[in-house]
């Protein structure tokens, strides 16, 4: 995967739904869907993050994602993250 600087939100926001649609064994996870309603509890949702963090080459500030429970406001937070990172 590229650097996440060079991904759109939108690449981030599949990378953070074919995330959850593994770890909550659905078979599709839409923009809007809550994280929460999926099936999803707290201890997965730090999992998650983590794994998307992973993917994506950046470690995620947890409390950046309070109450982010859509993959749509979880790729934000993660593309603003990206963007306030120095450049090698």
């Amino acid at each position: 995967m590229s650097p996440i600087r060079d991904l759109s939100r939108e690449a981030i926001e599949e990378a953070v739904s074919s995330t959850w649609q593994r770890a909550l064994g659905v078979e599709r996870v839409r923009r809007d869907d809550d994280f929460y309603e999926l099936g999803g509890h707290s201890i997965l949702a730090v999992r998650t993050l983590l794994d998307v963090g992973e993917a994506l080459g950046v470690t995620p500030h947890l409390p950046s994602f309070v109450g982010r429970t859509t993959p749509a406001a979880v790729a934000e937070t993660f593309w603003e993250l990206a963007r306030r990172r120095p450049r090698p």
